[in-house]
């Protein structure tokens, strides 16, 4: 807020883009960089998949298999946080998108990471792709910012999770 309140309209304008999110602007140099590191964080996290799979059924079974759990999860954690945080810096915080993918993927293809991780990240970015070509075209020649797309369908699919997670169907 401090930077938008200085800055003139254009940069402000640009600020509060980035803010909701937009995949307007991003330079090829920038997709070049950010393809890079997510491929390297996708390998990395790739190499875990195992002790990914042995953690989701728990500490105790993954530490008695011979994973290094602390490790494992700072490794996991670290990698995933880089990954997001280079994203974010160039298209600013897209909503939902990270919670949509991973959970559809698991009703579908189950907790294998091995199978996960990728189908995750393809539907994720097939997502990204649908919304932001709604948001060029719904207003056209005028763009809506792709996170507003994004919250209109992420919303209430959070909402369905809500109620799907409590067995009785009722908000928790």
């Amino acid at each position: 807020m401090f930077i938008q309140y200085w800055s003139d309209a254009h940069d402000a304008q640009r600020i509060m883009r980035w803010l909701m999110g937009s995949l307007t602007g991003v330079e090829p140099a920038r997709i070049a960089d950010l393809a890079f590191i997510v491929m390297a964080a996708l390998l990395l996290i790739r190499a875990m998949t195992s002790e990914l799979d042995l953690l989701t059924a728990g500490e105790e079974l993954a530490a008695s298999r011979g994973v290094a759990v602390r490790q494992t999860k700072i490794a996991a954690f670290a990698v995933s946080s880089i990954m997001v945080g280079a994203i974010v810096s160039v298209t600013g915080p897209i909503g939902f998108v990270g919670m949509m993918a991973p959970h559809l993927c698991r009703l579908w293809f189950g907790w294998s990471h091995r199978i996960l991780l990728p189908n995750a990240f393809m539907l994720g970015g097939c997502f990204l792709v649908v919304c932001d070509l709604v948001s060029r075209s719904i207003l056209a020649p005028a763009e809506l910012p792709i996170g507003i797309i994004t919250a209109m369908v992420g919303g209430p699919f959070f909402l369905w999770t809500l109620f799907r997670s409590n067995s009785s169907g009722e908000l928790l």
